[in-house]
């Protein structure tokens, strides 16, 4: 089934659940009603297809049990999708919300044809090494979860690291 045919059904009135490889996997208001349980890490994407940006969660197997304790059991539509139905319908103001604070992803570049260059010198080891320290500290920041002034401070101290990475 294709992410468009999966959208269609999204009503707010239900959680949709596709399983794909070995996740569950909800969209748009289903994604958000699953959220409001359990944190659940977001991803949105743009596709193509669809003309737009979707937003979605997945989860393991194993997470399914918790879903069923707090929405009940779900109906099987086919093998691959099950559908619990909501006590109350999700608020599409709280959803969109909720959409629009959550970044888009940025797609992986792939280098299958390059070729990889050696980092021989050591200064230039450790920079590496500094700079994807320093973007992976960008990268795991929980942007959400702080204030205004945290972030600041924390924007702060990525400069006062990249001015000495850079000298």
């Amino acid at each position: 089934m294709k992410v468009y045919d999966k959208l269609k059904r999204e009503d707010g009135k239900s959680v949709f659940l596709y399983k794909e490889g070995a996740f569950w996997v909800a969209y748009e208001q289903s994604a958000f009603a699953l959220s409001n349980h359990k944190r659940l890490k977001a991803t949105k994407k743009h596709i193509k297809a669809v003309g737009g940006e979707v937003i979605s969660v997945g989860f393991p197997p194993s997470v399914l049990d918790f879903f069923q304790d707090h929405l009940g059991f779900p109906v099987a539509l086919d093998e691959s999708c099950i559908q619990f139905h909501l006590t109350a319908p999700v608020d599409s103001n709280l959803f969109e919300s909720w959409k629009n604070d959550t970044p888009l992803s940025v797609p992986q570049a792939t280098t299958k044809n390059t070729p990889k260059q050696e980092l021989k010198e050591p200064e230039r080891v450790a920079d590496a090494e500094s700079g994807y320290s320093i973007l992976n500290h960008i990268r795991t920041y929980p942007l959400g979860e702080r204030s205004p002034i945290e972030t600041m401070l924390f924007v702060k101290e990525l400069k006062e690291r990249v001015e000495l990475l850079l000298g």
